[in-house]
């Protein structure tokens, strides 16, 4: 099936330091705050031996997360923070997604076609999770219901 959640938004932490305790000093920011944080991406720059990290949180948390990251900050665990206040989450759900080849193909090629541009991609075995420009979520949610057929008897 296909999901849509509207009150979403979206950091980026560039320059996270790649020690030990970087983490779990971002994570306890969270855990202390209850924050709870939803898809997320962590990516190694071995030039500059630092971490960039982006996920997702309900909008009513994101202008306490960009207080709680501007600790980071300051304190020389990260260097910088990006955000979205408001965007919106597709999600494709179902067991096997990766079993059949061919829908990441028909999910990205259906989504462009309709001109709904993708933010930021995470899968796993049984969801497909794209985050999109709010205005375009419903839209998104009626091309992916095309796309593979789906609400038909």
């Amino acid at each position: 099936g296909v999901t849509a959640s509207r009150q979403e938004s979206k950091i980026t932490v560039q320059g996270l330091a790649w020690q030990k305790n970087a983490l779990a000093k971002f994570f306890s920011l969270f855990k202390e705050a209850r924050i709870e944080i939803d898809m997320l991406m962590q990516q190694f720059t071995s030039e500059t031996q630092r971490m960039d990290i982006t996920f997702t949180l309900a909008r009513a948390d994101y202008r306490r997360a960009e207080h709680l990251l501007q600790t980071l900050i300051k304190e020389g665990y990260a260097q910088t923070m990006t955000g979205v206040g408001e965007v919106a989450k597709l999600s494709i759900v179902g067991i096997g997604l990766h079993s059949h080849p061919g829908i990441m193909h028909t999910l990205f090629e259906a989504l462009g076609t309709a001109g709904i541009n993708i933010i930021l991609a995470l899968s796993s075995a049984l969801r497909i999770s794209l985050v999109v420009d709010e205005s375009q979520v419903v839209r998104g949610v009626q091309v992916l219901h095309h796309a593979f057929d789906l609400g038909k008897k």
